[in-house]
């Protein structure tokens, strides 16, 4: 084997260690991604929201504070609890006509 063959070998494992490691740090990044995207969601199903179709919507039994709307049934539970009391319903709303 010549100079130039060795060269070209050489080079073409380069070539193919760059390509793996660029395409171990995509799937890196697009792992990060999905986990990110996924805390998103889930952050965003705790969040209080405007009443809509299908949603929940918090009630203050002793009607000290206006209903709040729900994304999920876990987000009007955790936001309940940090109410100063304990009468409350938890509603969901469901289009009727």
């Amino acid at each position: 084997m010549n100079y130039a063959q060795e060269q070209l070998e050489y080079l073409n494992r380069k070539a193919e260690q760059k390509k793996e490691e660029s395409t171990m740090n995509y799937d890196n990044c697009e792992h990060e991604y999905a986990e990110l995207k996924s805390q998103f969601h889930q952050e965003r199903m705790l969040e209080p929201t405007e009443p809509y179709d299908g949603g929940y919507l918090l009630v203050d039994d002793n009607q000290v504070q206006e209903p709040v709307g729900f994304r999920s049934v876990d987000g009007a539970v955790e936001y309940a609890s940090s109410l100063e009391h304990e009468h409350y319903t938890i509603y969901q709303l469901k289009r009727v006509l």
